[in-house]
């Protein structure tokens, strides 16, 4: 059994705004719980922040180090008869179901979207996996136009693309509201890896969805690239003054990695402490097995955004 939260020894310093120590709420025993739940999840994911930060193990992080911040992996399995009945632990998001997507074709009809296709697939068979960088890069790119760029039909006189059915809001990582000046450095600087896209929930929820690429490879392990910009996203989410009322921050990564693979990890921190759900690594390399692969990543990032993420877990 892993070790909680609260074993955590190790102390961060100066994790939320003085500003940010009261709320708002109604009763004052409820509000001196949310406080106490709030500065509880700063300062462990703090913790967590500067000793992963500092790890070497560029390739994954192994049990023992999972285990002593009391972080709780396990395999992101979604059954679109009963969501994740499989996991002992709250989920914040609901992925769209795969017929419903696929009710929604891809509009052929509509130029740009149709040259667009046309391009990719003829750049497919030139992609170099020998690369990291750009084998990530690669992979990302197979992905994001079906979520972004792509039209689909869904009316015979309506088409539009997947991100406008959806809760999401692009934003830029520049964004303070995303990525705290202390975080920076290491997250958006770093020479392993990269965030790029990144989206916030349009009517100000704490969830957020955001594509991160490697210049490594990866055995399955938690890379300690993911866990740092997971846990930096939700400092500056707690650290914020938009989300003095929430206790939880909800995190999903799309993780791209060496040899065009990728997976999908979601993220929150609770009473059990920081759970994070990482599915299997899929490979993009050829088309003709990549389409069912892209239909899964699709499905969780129109996803809708679920969750009590106000009520005190941590009692």
């Amino acid at each position: 059994m892993c070790k909680t939260a609260q074993e955590v020894t190790a102390r961060g310093h100066g994790v939320l705004h003085e500003s940010q120590a009261s709320s708002a709420a109604a009763k004052p025993d409820q509000s001196l719980n949310l406080r106490e739940d709030r500065e509880h999840a700063a300062e462990t994911l703090q913790t967590i922040f500067l000793l992963t930060k500092a790890e070497r193990n560029l390739f994954g992080l192994d049990d023992v180090f999972l285990n002593a911040f009391g972080i709780t992996c396990e395999g992101l399995q979604y059954d679109e008869k009963d969501d994740y009945s499989e996991s002992l632990y709250p989920y914040f998001f609901t992925p769209l179901s795969l017929d419903q997507l696929r009710a929604w074709p891809i509009d052929m009809k509509d130029r740009v979207t149709r040259e667009s296709i046309e391009r990719s697939k003829r750049n497919w068979s030139g992609y170099s996996v020998g690369s990291l960088h750009i084998a990530a890069t690669q992979a990302d790119t197979v992905v994001l136009p079906h979520f972004s760029q792509y039209k689909r039909r869904i009316r015979e006189d309506y088409s539009t693309r997947l991100k406008s059915l959806t809760q999401w809001l692009p934003k830029d990582f520049s964004d303070t509201i995303l990525l705290d000046d202390d975080f920076v450095d290491a997250v958006f600087y770093s020479l392993k890896f990269h965030p790029t896209d990144m989206w916030l929930d349009h009517q100000g929820r704490p969830h957020v969805m955001f594509c991160l690429e490697h210049d490594c490879e990866s055995d399955e392990r938690l890379l300690p690239g993911e866990l740092l910009a997971i846990v930096a996203i939700m400092l500056t989410r707690l650290r914020h003054p938009s989300f003095k009322s929430h206790s939880i921050i909800p995190v999903m990564c799309f993780s791209f990695i060496k040899k065009m693979r990728g997976r999908i990890l979601q993220a929150h921190f609770d009473k059990n402490g920081l759970i994070i759900r990482k599915s299997q690594i899929y490979d993009f390399t050829k088309p003709e097995t990549a389409q069912p692969l892209v239909e899964i990543f699709l499905q969780f990032m129109t996803c809708k955004l679920v969750g009590d993420t106000k009520t005190a877990l941590l009692r």
